[in-house]
């Protein structure tokens, strides 16, 4: 028979610990003993008190989850701490804010070393966004429009990211795809909520920023290689996008020419040429 005494709460309910324990000493001595100089260390959410107590973020900037911030402050206090981030590249340093950043922190490095079109499959594969740059406007070109699962305009957002430039007609596009023209039209309004020519034009203007910050091709030469008939076309189609014209992208980017290049892997090779291809920046966020 089962019980009929009633059933009383506790007086007081003691309180779930919210963190883990403390680190093992011994994670933190693997740590300083198997990084070495020139290694690359990622680390995700409080990961980074770990990476801190080997010692291994002093001198670099670094985040974490907002929660632990002075906690890592406490752990690596010549470490610069950066509130209010996504992810933090600072050399051969990377760390992300939570786990979710970790996520946009890892398709960022994917991006950077596999190029753009693998870090967009990848994300495709994981059925997750990816997020935009500090001074993007708006979602990355290359990746807007992407949250659908319709096969076919999969299909031919891949073909315009893999060659901008080609003179993308819907009827030449609509056959690299597998349907007609007028039904390709329909499907990018529906699911990717643009028309073609506009995923088009944003691909060519993506690329042609990339060219302008990577390259020291005369604006000419960008519009050229990004698919644009001239200079003055591409400023015109730039101006849908982007208040501020080509030529202050290009002031910017000298300024920046002395920030240090990105970390590769050792013993690999990047399967993109970053002069033709756009790279993902780290992401200043609220990491939420």
């Amino acid at each position: 028979m089962p019980s009929t005494e009633p059933v009383r709460a506790p007086s007081r309910v003691e309180p779930v610990p919210l963190r883990p324990p403390a680190p093992r000493l011994e994670i933190v001595a693997w740590l300083r003993g198997a990084v070495r100089p020139g290694h690359i260390v990622a680390t995700v959410c409080e990961g980074a008190l770990l990476a801190a107590r080997a010692g291994l973020l002093d001198g670099y900037a670094c985040t974490t989850h907002h929660a632990s911030c002075d906690r890592l402050r406490a752990a690596a206090p010549r470490a610069r701490v950066l509130d209010n981030r996504l992810f933090v590249q600072d050399r051969d340093r990377f760390s992300s804010a939570g786990v979710t950043a970790g996520i946009d922190l890892m398709l960022h490095l994917v991006a950077e070393w596999a190029g753009p079109a693998t870090a967009v499959a990848v994300a495709r594969t994981l059925v997750v966004y990816m997020r935009r740059g500090p001074d993007d406007p708006q979602l990355s070109p290359w990746l807007e429009g992407r949250s659908h699962l319709h096969p076919a305009v999969h299909r031919a957002q891949d073909a315009i990211a893999a060659d901008p430039a080609r003179d993308w007609s819907p009827a030449l596009l609509g056959r690299a795809v597998g349907a007609s023209s007028r039904n390709l039209a329909r499907l990018f309004r529906l699911h990717a909520g643009m028309t073609v020519t506009d995923a088009v034009n944003r691909s060519r203007v993506a690329l042609a920023r990339d060219l302008i910050a990577q390259t020291d091709h005369d604006l000419e030469r960008v519009a050229e290689r990004a698919g644009f008939g001239s200079a003055r076309h591409m400023r015109r189609v730039w101006r849908q996008f982007h208040a501020a014209a080509p030529s202050s992208l290009r002031a910017r980017s000298s300024d920046e020419a002395s920030a240090p290049a990105l970390p590769r892997p050792v013993g690999r090779r990047s399967a993109r040429n970053p002069a033709e291809h756009p790279s993902l920046r780290a992401e200043q966020s609220n990491p939420g």
